[in-house]
């Protein structure tokens, strides 16, 4: 009874082949993965050094309810913002959390502002006020750059001043 087969010699030549291929894709894919991951990092490096002389004060914020805190009255919400750091930042949003821990976010025109600049944003809204139209209704309000979260800062609640509210 003679046995048929693949002689010794072919059967390691054919191991050693599929070794070096599986090990030339293994070899690829870790490098491509190495190399985005690097990138990654790079760019969040880059962003973190861009900035990191951002910065930003809160002066102050005024709420105007305007008489009335229902949805479809308007109410202006108006904070006067420094740019404290090195870096001209970007202001789109306000943000404001009440006590109950309820988020109102609300839009404004971006505002530039230079080094040492000092402007007022305002958002006009009308929908309802009545989650914060009191200091004892809000906990914090918060103003940050559209891009460095370095530039940003925080407002009391009873820091702010309130007009036309009740």
């Amino acid at each position: 009874m003679s046995k048929k087969g693949i002689s010794p010699l072919i059967a390691a030549t054919f191991l050693i082949a599929m070794s070096v291929t599986i090990s030339v894709i293994v070899g690829g894919w870790a490098a491509e993965f190495v190399r985005e991951r690097t990138d990654q990092i790079s760019q969040q490096n880059k962003e973190q050094l861009r900035c990191s002389f951002a910065s930003l004060y809160i002066k102050s914020v005024t709420i105007d309810c305007n008489s009335d805190c229902s949805a479809g009255n308007t109410h202006n919400i108006t904070a006067s913002v420094r740019n404290t750091g090195q870096k001209k930042i970007t202001i789109n949003k306000i943000v404001i959390v009440n006590t109950s821990g309820s988020l109102f976010s609300y839009d404004v025109t971006p505002i530039n502002l230079s080094t040492g600049d000092v402007k007022s944003i305002v958002n006009t809204s009308t929908s309802s006020c009545i989650g914060i139209n009191s200091s004892s209704k809000i906990d914090k309000v918060y103003i940050a750059d559209t891009s460095c979260p370095n530039a940003r800062d925080s407002l009391d609640g009873s820091d702010v001043t309130f007009t036309n509210c009740g």
